[in-house]
């Protein structure tokens, strides 16, 4: 049952994952891949060395955007603040 849960939740958010990478990998400038290019790296290379080390602001962004969003979830969960009689 706890895996079926688990695989829910990664194919829940694995869109949400797709997006904040692609808009990561976007961000890389083309002049620096051109430039790489022209120096002779090929493209695992590239990858290897100019993109992926600029991939790792996405996952921080993830886990907090995950962590904004679990953070509502739990309002229900915990008892209401004990009320304070308004003489005191």
């Amino acid at each position: 049952v706890m895996l079926s849960v688990i695989i829910a939740m990664v194919w829940q958010f694995s869109g949400y994952v797709a997006v904040i990478f692609l808009a990561a990998i976007k961000n890389v400038p083309v002049n620096v891949i051109n430039a790489a290019k022209l120096d002779g790296a090929y493209m695992p290379r590239i990858y290897w060395k100019l993109i992926i080390p600029q991939l790792k602001g996405a996952p921080h962004l993830y886990v907090l955007a995950k962590g904004n969003a679990q953070g509502g979830a739990m309002e229900g969960a915990w008892p209401p603040a004990p009320a304070v009689p308004a003489g005191r």
